[in-house]
């Protein structure tokens, strides 16, 4: 099992605010190159794999279903490249999270029994398990679970659970 937490800023690359594209591309490639190198440092793991992503953030949180995906693309293909597989490999399954506090970007790499049949769960108020390490704070919004599935040649199926 692999568990760091880097001191990242994760704005959301969609919403217009954050500049030109080239600081954008910039930022998300700064990004990468530091989860890859955080990671590979710790060893390689061997697959399948569950990978929890945990971005920490002081704002109320990003939606789900496209934010929260785009603000840590650059940590998921910085996992993927230290992992030695593309991001969309199915044996990797991507949980992506997010909770209230100082900017920061919690990965968990653990391992599983089965490969992941193109699934990417996105907890936009799930709860990890108290026995688990469970970050401290309150998850947001709500308690709504949204679940984003990948199938490969198919795209992307969206739900609220």
């Amino acid at each position: 099992m692999i568990c760091t937490t880097l001191p990242l800023r994760t704005p959301n690359p969609l919403n217009g605010s954050h500049g030109h594209w080239a600081r954008k591309a910039r930022i998300r490639k700064t990004h990468r190159d530091i989860v890859r190198m955080a990671i590979a440092a710790r060893g390689r793991h061997p697959l399948p794999v569950v990978a929890t992503i945990t971005r920490v953030a002081p704002s109320r949180g990003l939606d789900p279903h496209d934010g929260l995906g785009a603000a840590l693309k650059g940590v998921i293909d910085g996992i993927a490249d230290a992992l030695g597989v593309d991001d969309r490999d199915p044996r990797v399954r991507w949980d992506l999270r997010q909770r209230r506090g100082p900017w920061a970007v919690e990965i968990l790499i653990a391992a599983t029994e089965t490969p992941a049949e193109g699934v990417l769960a996105v907890g936009a108020g799930a709860e990890a398990p108290e026995d688990e390490g469970a970050p401290e704070g309150r998850p947001w919004p709500g308690n709504r679970y949204a679940k984003i599935s990948y199938l490969p040649g198919k795209g992307y199926k969206s739900g609220i659970g």
